[in-house]
This record gives structure tokens, sequence and C-alpha cells, in this order.
């Protein structure tokens, strides 16, 4: 899949030969090797965890079982009134009363930056978005300490 682009069937999101089918392959094969390579290269790609850490999240994530379906999920998954792509919004967006903070890693290759500001624009009011420095995908691992103050500052007003 291009960036920008979406799978608009679940049948394209099983045959997605960049983004699932590598992930499928390593899962089915239980080739840790190559599932580090590919998290290395979009989730960890601005730091590394700790090494016993990162072979604890390797782990857990040989327990998934349908990743395909997971990532068809994320593509129907669409509270706002928007049309994503792929399927037209439920507008439940506007159920949302508490405040809520949305985390973004300047650094992110798998989120854009719009993606977060839309979503906050969907929310409304009570929407924080917060770029955390230093960080990609991962910023509890990248910038935890910012990561960290962020969170509690948010909790605290």
């Amino acid at each position: 899949m291009i960036p920008g682009e979406y799978w608009k069937t679940k049948e394209e999101v099983f045959n997605d030969k960049v983004q699932v089918l590598p992930l499928v392959y390593a899962l089915r094969s239980g080739n840790r090797e190559i599932m580090k390579n590919i998290w290395d290269s979009a989730v960890f790609n601005y730091k590394k965890p700790e090494e016993s850490y990162y072979k604890e999240l390797i782990e857990d994530i040989f327990t998934v079982r349908n990743y395909p379906d997971c990532a068809w999920a994320t593509q129907i998954f669409n509270i706002s009134y928007l049309h994503n792509g792929v399927v037209m919004g439920t507008g439940e967006v506007d159920n949302l009363k508490m405040p809520v903070l949305l985390l973004w890693g300047e650094h992110d290759v798998i989120v854009k930056k719009e993606y977060s500001e839309e979503t906050a624009k969907e929310i409304g009011e009570n929407a924080h978005v917060v770029v955390i420095e230093n960080a990609a995908h991962s910023v509890f691992i990248d910038n935890e300490q910012q990561t960290l103050k962020v969170m509690l500052d948010f909790i605290e007003k």
C-alpha cells in the first residue's frame, strides 16, 4: 500500500505485500529476527527499547493469531463524521465529553501529524495534541520523561 492510500477491502489487507504479509510470514514461521527487523524499521526507528524488554515485546507479538483481522479493524474503526477512505464515520465522536490527550512523536513514520490534528479537530475543544520531541511512534520508549510529564500534567488539570 502507498502512504496516504487505504485498503478498500479485507481481502486487500490480507494480500498487502508491504505491511501485512511480512508480519504474517514472521508470525507463522516463528521468525523473531524478521519480526524484530520490521519493528526496528517502523515502530522503533528512533530509539530501541532495552534488550530484555524488547525480547518480551517480540514474544508478546507472537501471541497474536489474527493479525490481518486486527489490521482491517484499524481501517474500519471510524467514530468521526468524515469518510476515512474506507468507511463513513459513525459520528460517535460527539459522545466524547471528557478531555482527550493525543500524543504524537515528532519522528513518527506510521501516523502523520495531520492525522492527530484532524482527530483533535473532530473531537473538539476537549482534545489536546502534544508533540513528543525526540520520539517516533513509540513515545514511551523514545522519550519516557517528556511523555510521563505530559501525561501527569494532563491528568492534574
